[in-house]
């Protein structure tokens, strides 16, 4: 039988290569490049990410700054009008002014798409509301005492009239009686004793 060849490789430390050889560190400087521009990139990405948090906010500030700004102005007006009414005019105002304030701060939250803008929005008109309803609340009290001192003084112009036109002592002691009555009602008992001495 005929032998078959066994061939070896010839390949070896010594043997020379058919591509010279490199420096490993010479070979991956292109990727450690890109590597580190590729980090870059990140980097400056984030940096713009932040920069357009910090402009998003300023906006959303400044929609809720516009607005406040809008709605104190609208509720200056409305407190104002409450606050001009005099006597038995202004009792009931606190009502009504609140229910005003209610339907305002309705009419501005619908126009508000931006739940941060919105929240922003609340935050202020809370304070806002809160204010101008003292300030309506403490107005009408004052009020409150101008119309009971004016109802209170025409009772006893009436029944001084009365009294006047018909002298009779039992009308007398029912026309005092009936204000005292009213007197007691609306002061207190300080103030009520001091009124039926005059």
């Amino acid at each position: 039988m005929a032998k078959i060849p066994v061939y070896q490789s010839q390949v070896g430390a010594g043997t020379p290569s058919a591509l010279p050889q490199q420096d490993l560190g010479v070979a991956s400087a292109p990727g450690r490049a890109m590597q580190g521009l590729g980090e870059s990139l990140v980097g400056v990405g984030g940096q713009l990410l932040k920069l357009a948090e910090i402009r998003n906010a300023r906006v959303r500030n400044i929609k809720a700054l516009n607005l406040t700004t809008d709605y104190s102005r609208e509720v200056h007006e409305i407190t104002t009008k409450a606050q001009e009414l005099e006597g038995s005019d202004a009792l009931g105002v606190y009502q009504t002014h609140q229910k005003s304030l209610e339907d305002l701060g309705k009419k501005y939250e619908q126009g508000i798409d931006d739940p941060i803008v919105l929240e922003q929005f609340n935050a202020f008109k809370a304070q806002v509301n809160e204010s101008s309803l003292n300030r309506v609340a403490s107005h009408e009290s004052a009020q409150t005492k101008v119309a009971t001192k004016a109802a209170i003084d025409n009772l006893v112009t009436t029944h001084v009239n009365m009294v006047t036109a018909n002298p009779d002592a039992g009308q007398v002691e029912k026309s005092l009686a009936f204000i005292g009555a009213e007197i007691d009602l609306h002061y207190s008992d300080e103030v009520a004793s001091g009124m039926k001495d005059d």
